[in-house]
């Protein structure tokens, strides 16, 4: 018949019914909401055909906002089920902190989002000014070029030495530019690692550099090189400065 045979204090404090409201009634007679819970009544069913039976707390739901649900069957010695002991398991704080969890989630994948557009930008921004400030030192230096040229027989030692070191202050500002352009390309870099065959990456630098190192007249040499997880365009890129400023 499923009536209920016991209920306990804590039963009490959570559904607001006495002992004496619940206890000699059929279930579905007490909670009539239950009709409405297809889960619900197919594990109490599967309790009382001798199956453990368990309900995850589900919001909408009768008697599981917060609450997980175990049926389990009484036997008798003889296997015979002969009622149905319903555990239910207050767990409010711990959905409470889920769903804390899943909003500082989110909050943090929308900030990390933020911050990939924002390093994109700079690195875009970043080397746009760069080609602009470029092309005015670009300037610079081929207008001293060309007075040195033109005016040499006028200018004196002293002020072509001064010329020609002002030369090479822009020199040294368009590798500082360069270096800008490629720290802001590095901080924005987010495609995953792989194997570099740092050996090949070697030979490729090396064979792109040729014409520099015989113009040097320079001897370029390793040791075994390891394979090791990273980016192969950055560890071209490390390989061909190490070279170049070596050369």
């Amino acid at each position: 018949d499923r009536e209920n045979i016991a209920w306990n204090r804590t039963s009490e404090l959570l559904t607001g019914l006495s002992k004496a409201d619940v206890v000699g009634k059929h279930l579905l007679e007490v909670f009539p909401q239950i009709n409405n819970d297809v889960e619900m009544l197919q594990a109490i069913d599967n309790a009382f055909n001798g199956m453990k039976s368990f309900l995850p707390a589900k919001p909408g739901f009768f008697n599981r906002q917060y609450i997980e649900n175990h049926f389990i069957p009484l036997k008798e010695d003889n296997g015979k089920t002969i009622g149905v002991l319903n555990i239910m398991h207050d767990v409010a704080h711990r959905i409470k902190a889920e769903k804390q969890l899943a909003r500082l989630h989110a909050e943090l994948e929308k900030k990390y989002r933020q911050q990939e557009k924002a390093n994109t930008d700079l690195a875009n921004f970043t080397y746009i000014t760069s080609q602009n400030i470029k092309e005015p030192i670009r300037n610079i230096y081929s207008s001293i070029e060309l007075l040195v040229r033109k005016e040499a027989q006028a200018l004196s030692n002293l002020s072509r030495g001064n010329l020609r070191k002002i030369q090479a202050s822009l020199n040294k500002m368009n590798l500082l530019l360069d270096d800008i352009v490629t720290i802001s390309h590095i901080s924005s870099y987010n495609k995953p690692f792989e194997k570099v065959d740092l050996e090949a990456v070697f030979r490729k630098v090396v064979g792109e550099l040729q014409p520099k190192i015989l113009e040097k007249n320079a001897v370029v040499g390793a040791d075994s090189l390891p394979v090791v997880t990273g980016s192969e365009e950055m560890l071209t890129y490390l390989f061909e400065e190490l070279i170049d400023n070596a050369l």
